[in-house]
């Protein structure tokens, strides 16, 4: 059976970003290895951020909505301006936990585009190097404590958006 296949339209709008287990663009918050992991987390307890990518341009991303199956994917130009809009529309303040409750004193205090692949914040915090050129990264002020705890122990890895999408088909 062939999956179809979905470009996300340019009209479409992030309203949150979630906390979650299981990201579905599949990259973490960090990639470190255990010694450089605690050195790290006692670092960032000092200041309660984390940060990781939010989107990804180009990449097939599986759903599966109980009817049906299918990809979607974004393109660098729909990320950029998702970006944008969920700054200038005031949605920092809109992070939730595994997609259900709101996460209190977590708000989103960075956003940024990757528009070079060695020279940019991502790679000097050690987040997956190889991510292109138009992936949208964030940092997050975590300062509930049971969220920060839940990413500390490893828990909650990654984001995941809240967007309402117009998809296009495509092969």
């Amino acid at each position: 059976k062939k999956i179809k296949k979905y470009k996300v339209g340019m009209d479409s709008e992030t309203y949150a970003i979630s906390l979650v287990e299981s990201p579905a663009i599949e990259e973490d918050f960090v990639h470190l290895s255990k010694e450089e992991e605690e050195k790290v987390f006692l670092e960032s307890n000092e200041k309660h951020m984390v940060y990781g990518a939010v989107l990804v341009p180009d990449k097939d991303i599986y759903r599966n909505n109980g009817e049906n199956e299918f990809y979607i994917s974004f393109s660098k130009e729909s990320i950029e301006k998702m970006s944008q809009d969920f700054m200038k529309e005031y949605h920092q303040w809109e992070v939730k936990l595994d997609h259900e409750e709101i996460a209190n004193e977590v708000c989103v205090v960075e956003s940024w585009i990757k528009y070079d692949l060695y020279k940019d914040k991502s790679v000097a915090l050690g987040l997956n190097e190889n991510l292109p050129v138009g992936t949208w990264f964030a940092g997050m002020k975590v300062n509930n404590i049971e969220a920060w705890e839940r990413i500390k122990s490893g828990e909650l890895k990654g984001f995941s958006v809240e967007s309402m999408i117009r998809l296009e088909e495509f092969n």
